[in-house]
């Protein structure tokens, strides 16, 4: 005659009822013993449970499938038998029929942390992690003090989260941004607490130009890990692109701190002279458009631009009077040009701010910032031949100097034109190269930077 069990108290929170003893070394570690629920005290039934649970740890799979079919067949709803029964057919790899078991336990059960356990088990050997990390972190969450459990849910996640890495990396290398953008999100919700996946998240949506997006999770990185020089650095990239220009310099003040390479010492020189260049006067953000530059446009391009070679050389040189200059907006800047002797006063003691430069008057510049920044640039032993500015013009020293180091080109087929005046985009790429050198400067011959 069937023994029908009331299914009466707490599921949740079973009798503690000691495994039966097992070899030392049990067949089935990962299996969790369904304890005994709370009200049963039917001492027959927890004697008949603990002997077919040391049958499937012994790994007598089929002794033990008799004891446990026994059992639910003779005491329908004796939850722990079911869900014992699954263990031993996912042992047996019956593996749909062994979910089954585990699925009516959950119904009849749904506070019963072994039942979830057991069905977590299942799907694992489905192949189905997801799945069994959700049937884990039930069973934890109804008894949090089954730590092998969380230890098992902890597994999952990390092989979860690493999968969603690679799969996120490989898609961004790709190009395929959207795609890396999803699985890096999905790996955040499965590790919330880890500042190298809000890096790379944001670095991605950096690429995509979602800055909003793309700050908060950097932020949320350096919050996590305030010792990550390329969050800094990814972090002041984003600010940069968002016009976040004084956040972005903080930004990459602490990358560079952190000794977070060149590319971030670089990044920091940049902003700071663009951070510099928004105070400027309207004159000097108008040059790179002018037809033709004045001596003044010229000072100031040189004093903004190379403020320590003009200071450096200055210093061997007594301040100059240049009468004509009182209340030009370069002012400053020719003051520091003048006593430089990168460029002179005229003998009245006049600068002439509002002259025209020609190319030739660029190349004599040019020559003095190389002389006084890096005296070995340019300075090559063969002379160069330059169709319309021969060996005996009186432009040709600095002419070649200009040339031979790569910082003024020839023109027209490959000649210099020193007579043509000098636009504004002209003045700026010479500029650029003479910075380039005067922050690396080399000594050497003919060929400089292009």
């Amino acid at each position: 005659m069937a023994v029908v069990i009331a299914l009466t108290g707490s599921w949740g929170c079973a009798a503690s009822v000691a495994p039966p003893a097992v070899p030392s070394a049990p067949a089935y570690v990962d299996y969790l013993f369904p304890q005994p629920l709370g009200q049963q005290t039917d001492q027959r039934l927890t004697a008949q449970h603990r002997l077919a649970w040391g049958r499937l740890q012994r790994g007598d799979l089929g002794g033990a499938n008799a004891d446990y079919s026994a059992l639910v067949r003779h005491a329908p709803g004796y939850v722990p038998a079911e869900v014992g029964l699954g263990y031993v057919l996912l042992a047996q790899r019956q593996i749909k029929d062994a979910l089954a078991w585990f699925e009516h336990a959950v119904r009849l059960a749904p506070s019963y942390a072994s039942a979830y356990a057991g069905r977590a088990e299942a799907y694992l050997a489905l192949g189905q992690p997801d799945q069994a990390l959700v049937n884990f972190e039930a069973a934890l969450k109804i008894d949090p003090s089954l730590s092998e459990l969380g230890r098992r849910a902890d597994v999952i996640r990390f092989a979860r989260v690493q999968t969603l890495i690679a799969a996120g990396r490989r898609a961004a290398d790709e190009g395929r941004l959207e795609e890396s953008r999803r699985a890096y999100l999905d790996a955040v919700r499965a590790a919330p607490d880890s500042a190298v996946l809000y890096r790379d998240l944001g670095g991605v949506e950096l690429r995509l130009n979602a800055m909003a997006d793309a700050v908060a999770h950097l932020r949320k990185a350096v919050a996590l890990d305030a010792g990550d020089a390329r969050a800094f650095k990814t972090l002041g990239d984003a600010l940069e692109k968002q016009g976040d220009v004084v956040g972005a310099i903080d930004a990459y003040q602490q990358a560079v701190a952190l000794d977070g390479g060149e590319g971030a010492r670089q990044a920091l020189d940049r902003l700071r002279d663009r951070a510099a260049s928004t105070r400027l006067p309207a004159d000097y953000a108008a040059i790179a458009r002018l037809a033709q530059v004045t001596r003044g446009d010229v000072a100031a391009l040189l004093g903004v631009r190379l403020p320590a070679v003009l200071s450096a050389a200055g210093r061997r040189y007594p301040p100059v009077v240049a009468t004509d200059v009182r209340g030009h907006w370069a002012a400053a800047w020719i003051a520091t040009v003048t006593r430089s002797k990168v460029m002179e006063v005229y003998a009245n003691h006049a600068f002439q701010p509002a002259a025209v430069v020609k190319r030739a008057d660029m190349a004599q510049v040019v020559a003095r910032v190389l002389m006084a920044a890096a005296p070995g640039v340019g300075r090559a032993t063969m002379r160069p031949t330059i169709p319309d500015v021969p060996g005996d013009h009186l432009s040709y020293p600095d002419v070649a100097v200009a040339v031979s180091s790569g910082v003024m080109g020839l023109v027209d087929g490959g000649v210099f034109r020193p007579s043509r005046v000098l636009s504004g985009a002209e003045a700026i790429d010479v500029m650029d190269r003479l910075e380039r050198i005067a922050k690396s400067p080399r000594t050497g011959t003919a060929g400089g930077t292009r």
